[in-house]
């Protein structure tokens, strides 16, 4: 082979290797880039989902913060209502026990005195239960 002809052929190899190596560059990027697209579509997904579920779950919160408002509110008329109640039958009661006093009688003997003591001490019992309900709905009004 002529000098010539070698320095052809050396300079072709060279070009060649140059050429194959870009196409590997060009593939490595190609690689790289799937790499990302598969990423970028998984975390779409994932963030679709997440959204689909923080999104249910504030609206539940909405919900039932406002039927908390709404039970919460009902509960303190009801209180208002049963403490009024509660006062009146104090003032019954003790009218009861005087006239039956004064007639000589037991007051437990009248027909539902005991029922109304064993009410009274039920509405109070449940009382006391609202009111921890209302000063732990207070948090979340």
């Amino acid at each position: 082979m002529s000098p010539e002809t070698k320095k052809i052929f050396t300079k072709l190899f060279k070009e060649k290797k140059t050429e194959l190596a870009s196409h590997k560059v060009e593939l490595a990027l190609v690689d790289e880039l799937n790499g990302f697209v598969g990423a970028l579509e998984k975390a779409l997904t994932q963030i679709k989902s997440n959204s689909s579920k923080l999104s249910k779950n504030l609206r539940d919160i909405e919900n039932l913060t406002s039927d908390l408002k709404v039970n919460y509110n009902t509960a303190n008329k009801n209180k208002q209502a049963v403490n009024q109640a509660l006062k009146s039958s104090e003032i019954l009661s003790k009218q009861i026990v005087k006239q039956a006093k004064d007639l000589g009688i037991n007051p437990r003997e009248i027909k539902n005195v005991d029922k109304l003591i064993s009410l009274i001490s039920e509405v109070e019992g449940k009382q006391e239960t609202i009111d921890s309900f209302l000063n732990m709905a207070k948090r979340y009004i």
